[in-house]
């Protein structure tokens, strides 16, 4: 917030929400409400994998998430998909558990039906969405395969 007060041409707030492995995403909820309320930030940081590595929280299409969704809509805020550090020796941080997070959003996001109960729902995949645009034939197959809407060309973007 300090940052985006001093340089207001160059930041802009997002919100880091509170998260622990095991522990009701609503409890969040105060957090993001004080963030878009009292600071204006426009965004919030969602976490898929509070537990760092080891992916024992629900998918992201799982109601598990949907108080935080609610108020991303109400709000009219969007989420970027984000993960911890990695507690995992298996999971290099930066080399491999953003890349596998970020895959791993897209993916539950495809096999759901998420964005119906959310329509206006916005998600920002970072770090060029992990695997998928360099298997985008892939995906397209998958989500032909499971009948989801045909994925277009233009989403990359």
């Amino acid at each position: 917030y300090r940052i985006s007060q001093l340089f207001p041409d160059n930041f802009i707030g997002a919100a880091m929400l509170p998260q622990s492995p095991g522990v009701d995403p609503a409890t969040s909820i105060p957090e993001l409400e004080r963030c878009i309320q009292d600071y204006g930030f426009v965004g919030i940081n969602l976490n898929p994998d509070p537990s760092g590595g080891h992916w024992t929280s629900p998918p992201l299409s799982d109601r598990h998430w949907y108080p935080i969704y609610e108020k991303m809509v109400e709000y009219d805020i969007p989420a970027m998909v984000h993960v911890s550090t990695s507690c995992n020796c298996a999971f290099h941080t930066t080399g491999a558990h953003y890349l596998n997070a970020d895959t791993t959003a897209f993916m539950q996001c495809l096999t759901s039906d998420l964005f119906s109960d959310f329509p206006t729902l916005r998600f920002v995949i970072p770090h060029g969405g992990g695997a998928v645009p360099y298997h985008w034939g892939r995906f397209r197959g998958l989500a032909q395969e499971m009948k989801k809407p045909l994925l277009k060309d233009h989403l990359l973007n």
